[in-house]
């Protein structure tokens, strides 16, 4: 389920709160082709897309992250 996004929309066109696609792609240590790639075969973390922008939630990256934490010590 996705939770309603309240975005300020700032004087340059930009979401407040809400990282763009090439900050949240530096976030991650991906390239932001990736992140349009994964949208399209709807993988990746969850976005945010506001008209024709995209835009991605800090906590959605990290809880995207944390799904993924692999316990190398086998428990």
């Amino acid at each position: 389920m996705i939770g309603l996004v309240r975005a300020l929309v700032l004087p340059d066109g930009r979401l407040a709160g809400i990282l763009d696609e090439q900050e949240a792609a530096r976030y991650l240590g991906l390239a932001a082709g990736t992140l349009r790639n994964w949208r399209v075969v709807r993988s990746g973390p969850q976005y945010v897309q506001l008209k024709r922008r995209i835009g991605y939630r800090v906590a959605d990256l990290d809880a995207w992250i944390e799904e993924r934490l692999v316990d190398s010590r086998g428990r």
